[in-house]
């Protein structure tokens, strides 16, 4: 029993990491795509490198996550819960 157990934990370990390294991999080809296509059309440097952080900071945020498409298909109800949730601090703070 013992070895089943473990057998499990190491398939979901490899799993995890396997998709996380996919993720990762995503993120650096669309910076790198980005970033060529930066330089091609001749973006200003300055603008080039603000992009380039924006991209970084939403790596270290979301890891890859795009919060705006996770709730996409949830009934309009529980959708609104979820962003009250999410945003009522900020709603509440521009209503005041």
């Amino acid at each position: 029993m013992s070895q089943l157990i473990f057998a499990y934990l190491m398939a979901t370990i490899t799993a995890c990491l396997t998709n996380a390294n996919a993720a990762r991999a995503r993120f650096h080809d669309k910076l790198m795509h980005a970033k060529r296509y930066m330089t091609h059309a001749g973006l200003d440097i300055g603008l080039r490198r603000r992009v380039i952080a924006y991209y970084k900071y939403l790596w270290q945020r979301t890891k890859g996550v795009e919060p705006h498409q996770l709730f996409l298909n949830l009934p309009r109800s529980i959708w609104g819960t979820v962003s009250y949730s999410l945003y009522g601090d900020l709603i509440r703070w521009l209503t005041d």
